[in-house]
């Protein structure tokens, strides 16, 4: 982007910051949403990248909570099968924004003035867990609101169905395992924990999102925090009729959830599959981490043309 552009797009954010009674920073392919200390909560968005952008404290949480999430941009790869040799070439039309961790419990608190977790212990830093699916609807949609984006999901009793909107959102199952395909593939060296002295030793229990090992672009949890809500549904023995976007079965009892936890590493939980689960369904090792798509308001100063190599 030439100097030109990038204080064309600076001006745009400053505008639209204006117009929501927001700051605006416009430094890279990172969004940074900042609470800021009001009556009513109110928030900065940020884009940026290498820069320390952490609010100051307010009489809510001991820590603001930071919403951080990466860009990864349209891509084809292929997604492995359960049998030996399945796999079906999946593309992702469309690049879109994933949260670099899980939403923590000092978010939930936040947006929705309770925390169901286990673990309330750990801290606002943590995870928040044992969120069934219907309730992170409701708190992607007001995560939403807060923001000024167009809402995500219509809900009608239990009746849920995904809009093509800007908001806050669960990823597809595809995209979930689209995001760990790229994540992995472009983790050129051996996952570290940056602060590992700051961390608490691994015990039964999430621990701090940034405790979590960091991959590409500081993306953490994909396998050692808890697992992740999807939107899918799930149907026994269903694969995706369409090779681009799929959105899972059309319908059913049970919705997906991705990736490993805390609890694949300690011995108090009952080792087995990941299988999928009902909508009211809670447990101490599910959360959830954010999607957003990129609109022509927030799209990243840069495009990223590998990903999914």
């Amino acid at each position: 982007m030439t100097s030109s552009q990038q204080f064309q797009a600076l001006l745009l954010f400053t505008l639209l910051g204006l117009v929501l009674g927001n700051v605006v920073v416009f430094t890279g392919n990172t969004f940074q949403f900042l609470q800021r200390e009001k009556q009513e909560f109110m928030y900065d968005v940020m884009l940026s990248q290498a820069i320390d952008l952490h609010p100051k404290r307010t009489s809510i949480l001991e820590e603001p909570p930071l919403i951080e999430m990466l860009y990864l941009d349209a891509g084809t790869f292929k997604l492995r099968g359960y049998e030996p040799g399945e796999a079906q070439q999946i593309t992702i039309s469309r690049g879109f924004f994933i949260g670099k961790t899980e939403v923590t419990q000092g978010l939930w608190k936040v947006i929705m003035g309770n925390n169901p977790s286990q673990f309330r212990s750990c801290g606002d830093d943590c995870p928040v867990e044992s969120v069934t699916w219907i309730e992170s609807i409701h708190f992607l949609n007001r995560l939403s609101r807060h923001f000024g984006y167009r809402e995500c999901y219509g809900i009608n009793a239990d009746a849920v169905y995904l809009e093509d909107c800007g908001g806050f959102r669960l990823p597809t199952a595809a995209e979930w395992r689209y995001a760990a395909h790229t994540i992995k593939t472009r983790t050129s060296e051996l996952p570290t924990r940056e602060f590992e002295d700051q961390c608490p030793p691994r015990s039964d229990s999430p621990g701090p999102v940034h405790c979590s090992v960091a991959g590409w672009g500081g993306f953490r949890g994909l396998d050692d925090t808890v697992s992740e809500w999807c939107w899918d549904w799930h149907r026994p023995g269903y694969t995706y009729t369409s090779r681009i976007d799929p959105k899972g079965a059309p319908g059913g009892i049970r919705h997906v959830f991705q990736g490993l936890s805390w609890c694949e590493f300690s011995p108090l939980c009952i080792q087995g599959e990941d299988i999928p689960d009902y909508p009211h369904f809670r447990s101490y090792d599910i959360g959830l981490r954010l999607v957003k798509a990129a609109t022509s308001l927030d799209f990243p100063t840069k495009r990223d043309d590998n990903a999914g190599e």
